[in-house]
């Protein structure tokens, strides 16, 4: 697994004044840019490469053996 420097994985948000919580699931060999976001309830298949200054939406799965890119993510 490689994550950039200035990478945040969310462990929590905060919604309508209530806090919710979900795990982020890097599978192995998993890729993450420089800058990127991962928010809470990801999943990243292995091998999946998520590109430098991305955003990765809550509850987005990712499939793996795939390159995503953008704010939000998309599959190239």
């Amino acid at each position: 697994m490689v994550i950039g420097s200035e990478v945040h994985i969310s462990g929590h948000t905060v919604e309508a004044g209530l806090v919710k919580t979900a795990p982020v699931r890097l599978e192995r060999n998993v890729t993450v840019g420089v800058g990127s976001v991962v928010e809470i309830g990801v999943i990243a298949g292995p091998e999946c490469q998520i590109g430098a200054l991305s955003f990765v939406p809550k509850h987005t799965t990712l499939a793996g053996r795939a390159v995503y890119v953008g704010s939000p993510v998309r599959r190239l």
